[in-house]
């Protein structure tokens, strides 16, 4: 059986459920913890998907997290992914890039956003939410979304395996 790819009009369907879950999820407790959702095709060409919570309370948990997935892509031949988290953004003039070796996070004019990544051996999509905190929670202003569609992954191939 030929091998099933995920397209990118289908892993952008998923961004946008995730996105719309993240927003219910943000209204309903404040905050978003990063999440993984790794996606397969079955023997049978039946998809599956795999939810992978990460800890991002510090430096050293973030990097073991991303460790993890990555492992966990490796040995699974993950045939997609899709990444839900808050994250800082700082929106740049076009053309201007952002300084060296300083975290978005220490950065004046940041903005705090829901991200959802979307990606295969093949393309990487980024869908960003900026929003704005109101008053007292459960308070929140989204801004307009910002789509942006990578003909590469920002994944190392090496940590893609694919199946024949």
């Amino acid at each position: 059986m030929k091998k099933k790819i995920y397209t990118k009009d289908t892993i952008r369907g998923f961004m946008d459920g995730f996105l719309n879950l993240a927003r219910e999820q943000l209204m309903d407790n404040g905050c978003v913890p990063p999440v993984m959702v790794f996606y397969n095709w079955d023997a049978m060409g039946n998809g599956k998907r795999e939810f992978m919570a990460l800890n991002f309370s510090d430096d050293i948990e973030k990097q073991a997290s991303i460790a993890t997935a990555k492992v966990k892509m490796a040995m699974d031949q993950v045939d997609a992914y899709v990444f839900v988290s808050e994250a800082w953004v700082k929106i740049m003039p076009k053309g201007e890039k952002l300084p060296q070796g300083k975290a978005v996070r220490e950065m004046e004019g940041k903005k705090e956003a829901l991200i959802v990544t979307g990606a295969s051996p093949h393309f990487c999509l980024s869908l960003s939410q900026p929003f704005n905190r109101i008053d007292d929670f459960p308070a929140f202003e989204f801004e307009e979304e910002i789509f942006s569609d990578r003909a590469d992954t920002h994944w190392n191939p090496d940590h893609w395996r694919f199946k024949n």
